[in-house]
């Protein structure tokens, strides 16, 4: 009975880190690391996908120990330094989140998903490329009607020629 409880102890350990190429679990819990784009809480999301118009590109992940997500990393920050000015990139650290990734229906990392002006319109899990990904922000961006400044509006007061 102690060596179940110890068994399940270990597993449920191995599952909140990543796991490395040879499938060793390994890592530091809740550690973020010093990349491009910047790990938000659930409830940070939460707020900039009611509040930030346009598209946004969020990547579930560990921060540390998982091959997977030390591959793609790279990749996703150098999408979100190309397309700064097109969209807005943030990481979710799956071992911190992981009741909000659950609510998701985040089952797999590192898991993407696309939002244009809060709502999902796109979702992939690993394996992806940084190229398709940027494809796929890049086709919702262009797909995304373009907004007037208040300036280029024409003049409805009669009085103005």
């Amino acid at each position: 009975m102690v060596w179940n409880l110890a068994l399940m102890m270990a597993v449920a350990l191995g599952l909140s880190v990543g796991c490395d190429r040879n499938g060793v679990r390994s890592g530091r819990l809740g550690v973020e690391d010093e990349s491009a784009v910047p790990y938000i809480t659930s409830a940070d999301l939460s707020k900039s996908l009611a509040s930030e118009p346009g598209a946004m590109l969020v990547e579930f992940c560990v921060p540390v120990g998982c091959y997977r997500c030390d591959e793609m990393r790279p990749q996703v920050d150098n999408l979100a330094e190309t397309r700064a000015n097109r969209a807005s990139v943030y990481r979710v650290n799956l071992v911190t989140e992981r009741p909000f990734a659950q609510q998701q229906g985040i089952t797999m990392c590192p898991t993407y998903v696309a939002f244009v002006d809060g709502e999902e319109v796109f979702r992939a899990a690993y394996p992806t490329t940084g190229e398709m990904l940027a494809s796929e922000l890049d086709r919702l961006v262009e797909q995304m009607p373009i907004s007037q400044p208040q300036s280029d509006f024409h003049n409805t007061d009669e009085s103005v020629h």
